[in-house]
């Protein structure tokens, strides 16, 4: 959401994301199953999301990389046995 703030706001530069993941260790998210994970998953995508101002190339990249990421994580996880 830190971002999408940037984005709203017109910065120049979006905020610097936490690449030691720590929201999702604190969160738990790693204890999650997967098929809870997936379930997860599928009930947000088919929410509608928030509304910021974007371009539409923009919002694209970001969606498919975002997504992008998380599916291969869960890959990962299933050639490892899940």
């Amino acid at each position: 959401m830190g971002r999408v703030e940037d984005v709203v706001a017109g910065t120049d530069t979006l905020r610097v994301a936490d690449l030691t993941n720590a929201a999702t260790r604190e969160a738990g998210h790693n204890t999650v199953s997967l098929e809870e994970i997936l379930a997860r998953f599928r009930a947000l995508r088919a929410a509608p999301a928030p509304r910021v101002p974007m371009r539409v190339v923009d919002l694209c990249f970001f969606v498919a990389e975002h997504d992008d990421a998380h599916l291969a994580r869960v890959r990962e996880w299933q050639r490892l046995g899940g």
